[in-house]
């Protein structure tokens, strides 16, 4: 909880009443922005919830020099 309250900026995705993405910035939002988290439940994979939470959070701080995301070696976040 602490690392959300904390955070630059968060965007979640939900079917119904239930969480089913979720994408965490962190920076100064001036300079730079990392892309710290983006999480999709498994069962809604692949249906272009990760693609517009990054979409919607490249659009917001469109004129961050910096926008950083790094992520895990898995074939299936290079596919990402």
């Amino acid at each position: 909880k602490r690392a959300i309250d904390n955070s630059l900026f968060v965007l979640t995705a939900w079917s119904g009443e239930k969480l089913v993405g979720l994408l965490r910035a962190v920076g100064d939002g001036e300079t730079i922005t990392y892309v710290q988290d983006i999480l999709v439940l498994q069962s809604f994979r692949r249906q272009g919830i990760g693609r517009e939470l990054l979409n919607q959070t490249l659009d917001k701080f469109k004129n961050v020099r910096q926008i950083v995301l790094m992520t895990d070696k898995t074939t299936e976040t290079i596919s990402f």
